[in-house]
This record gives structure tokens, sequence and C-alpha cells, in this order.
């Protein structure tokens, strides 16, 4: 890539920008994740996965117990956490392919 010495500022201002936005993001995901260790807590004893943690099979445990025991629910703690960790990453996934499309649009308007 050619870069002229005054775009480059431009460059990184951007680039510190898109990590900016990411950061929080994960900090957000990781502070979901120990939410719903906390708050399934119980949930997770009843479904025998009281050694898992969230990112090491918890939720997947849970669920699979779920599954073979329709009469099993969440408490509404833990699907409260749950939710919240969903629209967290949906809303990551969402940035993340708007920054792409971004440089995308900047990579075209560049070979011009």
């Amino acid at each position: 890539m050619n870069v002229s010495r005054k775009s480059l500022p431009i460059i990184l201002v951007l680039m510190s920008a898109m990590t900016a936005t990411a950061a929080p993001k994960k900090a957000e995901i990781k502070a979901d994740a120990e939410a719903i260790n906390t708050a399934c807590q119980a949930d997770a004893q009843a479904a025998n996965c009281k050694d898992e943690k969230v990112g090491g099979g918890l939720l997947k445990c849970m669920w699979v117990y779920k599954k073979a025991n329709p009469k099993f629910q969440f408490s509404a703690e833990c699907k409260e956490a749950m939710s919240h960790m969903k629209k967290d990453r949906k809303e990551m996934k969402e940035a993340r392919a708007a920054d792409k499309k971004e440089d995308k649009k900047e990579d075209e308007k560049s070979k011009k």
C-alpha cells in the first residue's frame, strides 16, 4: 500500500478508532461471561454442569441438559444474563461487519 506522509496521521486515527470500539465490546463480552457464570450457578448445578464455565462448555452443557429434560427451566436471572451476552455479541459482529465494509470502500477509493 502506497501511503503519503500527509495521509498517515488520518490512517492512524482511523485505526485507533476502530481498535477503541472493539476493545470495549470485548470487555463487555468478558463481563457478560462472568455474569452468566454467577447468574446461572444454580442452573448449572441442577444440570450437572457445575464444574463448567462460559467459554469452557457451560452453555452447551446446560442446553444439552435442557433438551434431554424438557421440564428443566432456566432461572430468570440466567435467561437475562444469556440474553445480554447474545445482544452484545450481535452488536460486536455488526460492528465488525461495518468496519470491514468501510475498509472495502476505502480500498476501492485508494485503487482509483
